[in-house]
């Protein structure tokens, strides 16, 4: 059951098979730290909102089960029922030191991962940043 619901959250941030490995490692470096996952498909699972592009302060505060920003841990179930390719990503996951990682702000799909919050934060302010210019609110 942990492999499927750590798969369904790979699955949710994943838009590219080949970056799956990177996100699983990711999550679970995180989960072996006690760190609060923080995965956004989640907060947006748990408002039952699946038109929310862009997770907000104000989505995060929501008390409910599914949000990882809250609750530390897997949260109850899937978000979604993830690929085989997921499974296999949680399964055999890429060795790294990663525990953040924020859309690249090319667009491309592909993430940004870091090691330390003050990497996080630069590669989090350039999407934003992407994001503004593209007048992407919610």
């Amino acid at each position: 059951m942990e492999v499927s619901i750590l798969a369904s959250i790979v699955r949710g941030e994943a838009l590219h098979n080949d970056e799956m490995p990177m996100i699983a490692g990711l999550y679970l470096n995180r989960l072996k730290k006690g760190i609060l996952l923080q995965a956004d498909p989640t907060v947006i699972f748990a408002h039952q909102d699946f038109t929310i592009r862009r997770v907000l302060n104000r989505h995060l505060n929501i008390d409910n089960p599914y949000n990882t920003y809250r609750y530390k841990g897997l949260p109850p179930g899937p978000i979604n029922m993830p690929p085989i390719v997921a499974i296999d990503a949680v399964l055999n996951p890429a060795q790294h030191n990663y525990i953040y990682m924020c859309a690249k702000d090319d667009f491309s799909g592909y993430h940004a991962f870091a090691e330390t919050v003050a990497e996080h934060q630069i590669n989090a302010r350039k999407f934003q940043k992407a994001l503004d210019e593209r007048n992407i609110k919610k």
